[in-house]
């Protein structure tokens, strides 16, 4: 039995090697930037947005192997998540909250306000002007982002299984 099984499991790492190889022979690098840590990344168009550590960058991508660096921002910490709503950027900054970036001009992005959280977010999603960050601590918090300038934090759900 153990010598089935063994022989199983050697078939499935030879097999699963053989199987990494070939996805990596087939990718073809055709463009590349940004020098931080980069965990989040949003995609709109022939825009892309994402987060070199702490700093929003703002990439025209139409011709994706020669990106060319719209503008950036710096926020208050390293970025974990990028939804955008229109044309506000939402991100999950790791330990301090939530910026509302506002990116209508690329060239020129602008904070248009912060939400303090007690426990760092990790990753955002956006409906109907509401936010919806999940922390580290376990729970999500809903914030109304109606008027990018003034969000209210709603509520919060950590009861969640």
């Amino acid at each position: 039995m153990r010598r089935v099984f063994l022989s199983i499991a050697i078939g499935f790492l030879i097999l699963g090697s053989t199987a990494r190889s070939q996805l990596v022979v087939d990718l073809e690098l055709i463009g590349k930037w940004g020098a931080g840590p980069t965990v989040a990344v949003h995609v709109e168009g022939d825009h892309v947005y994402y987060g070199n550590g702490s700093v929003l960058e703002i990439y025209d991508c139409s011709n994706p192997s020669s990106p060319q660096a719209l503008g950036s921002i710096p926020l208050r910490s390293y970025i974990k998540h990028i939804e955008l709503h229109g044309t506000i950027a939402v991100t999950a900054n790791h330990p301090f909250g939530v910026e509302i970036v506002d990116v209508s001009n690329p060239a020129a992005p602008r904070i248009r306000s912060s939400i303090n959280l007690p426990i760092g977010a990790l990753s955002c999603d956006v409906q109907d002007n509401i936010v919806y960050v999940a922390t580290e601590g376990g729970g999500i918090y809903s914030i109304d982002i109606s008027d990018p300038d003034n969000p209210v934090t709603l509520d919060l759900f950590d009861d969640i299984r």
